[in-house]
């Protein structure tokens, strides 16, 4: 990891344990805006970090503190009473008074305990339960396995080109499902050039995603390969752009109507949704060394979902 990747991820660490600490939102938001900069600027000079605009004293005194010590002061004091609740954080949908709450009431401490909770009967909001498999399924796909060298270019070509087309593509874990950066403003501004340009020079192997929702103007159903990627009810589904995944599933791409939101084996038993709020991984990106791909249209090809299909999509999103 660079030292400036390094600083980027003590800044929102920092923020993090600042939030949960009940500190002054300006305060926060600094940190988070300091992580932002940084993250677009990978091979700034941090040596004067005072002289990146939007960085002031006392963020340079954390980052020249980061650089040399691996860690700062105030992270290790905020740790010992709020470090126990940074696993909370990693669940969507649950932000600092949330994760305290949680705690309080429950003791949980992590995504593994709360999916125990939710097994165990006991109800949350959809949006925390879909966080809570978000970051379990971000959890397995950490796992080592030794990325596909891509032809020089290939995956910044193809990211640029989902940029042309409106659509807003996303760095993700090489060969995996990870985020490697903060991704939620892209669900309400399209990247610039610029910034895509960073980020898959920075990370040249780095898969493909893009953003579903409103913004973007694409929803996707999910079919798990237990169905053999095959649509399990009467109607079919719009074939205008189908990607195969890599375990043999199928993702079929149609229109974002407003109030389309995610799901989990919301329409069918194996059959999940991505809508505002969400992600999908398109070719030619890989997982575990196997390849999405199109095989039928592409996303110039979308079109509005059937009256029956929109109506059973914005059906879930009625669900708590």
């Amino acid at each position: 990891m660079s030292s400036n990747a390094k600083v980027v991820g003590k800044l929102r660490e920092l923020a993090d344990l600042s939030a949960l600490a009940g500190e002054n939102k300006f305060k926060v938001g600094a940190y988070q805006r300091a992580a932002q900069t940084l993250e677009q600027l990978p091979n700034a000079d941090l040596t004067n970090p005072t002289s990146i605009h939007g960085i002031g004293e006392s963020i340079g005194k954390v980052i020249k503190e980061v650089l040399e010590t691996g860690t700062c002061e105030k992270i290790e004091e905020l740790k010992k009473s709020q470090g126990h609740l940074l696993g909370l954080l990693k669940i969507r949908g649950v932000g600092p008074t949330t994760a305290k709450r949680l705690y309080d009431i429950h003791k949980v401490t992590s995504a593994e305990e709360m999916k125990k909770l939710m097994d165990e009967g006991e109800k949350f909001t959809k949006a925390i339960r879909e966080g809570i498999v978000d970051a379990l399924n971000a959890v397995e796909t950490k796992e080592e396995v030794e990325a596909p060298e891509h032809k020089a270019g290939e995956m910044l070509n193809a990211a640029l080109e989902y940029l042309e087309v409106g659509l807003h593509p996303i760095p993700i874990q090489p060969n995996g499902k990870v985020p490697l950066m903060s991704w939620q403003e892209y669900q309400k501004r399209q990247p610039t050039k610029t910034e895509v340009t960073t980020w898959w020079t920075r990370w040249p192997n780095a898969n493909i995603a893009i953003v579903t929702g409103t913004k973007n103007g694409v929803a996707v159903i999910d079919i798990d390969p237990g169905h053999d990627g095959t649509w399990p009810k009467e109607h079919k589904l719009p074939e205008d752009c189908v990607a195969k995944t890599p375990r043999g599933g199928r993702h079929y791409f149609v229109k974002h109507a407003k109030g389309i939101k995610n799901s989990q084996s919301g329409l069918a038993k194996d059959v999940d949704t991505r809508g505002e709020g969400g992600y999908v991984l398109v070719a030619p990106s890989t997982v575990k060394n196997k390849s999405y791909e199109f095989i039928k249209g592409n996303l110039k090809d979308v079109k509005e979902p059937e009256s029956w299909l929109k109506e059973e999509l914005l059906a879930l999103s009625q669900e708590s």
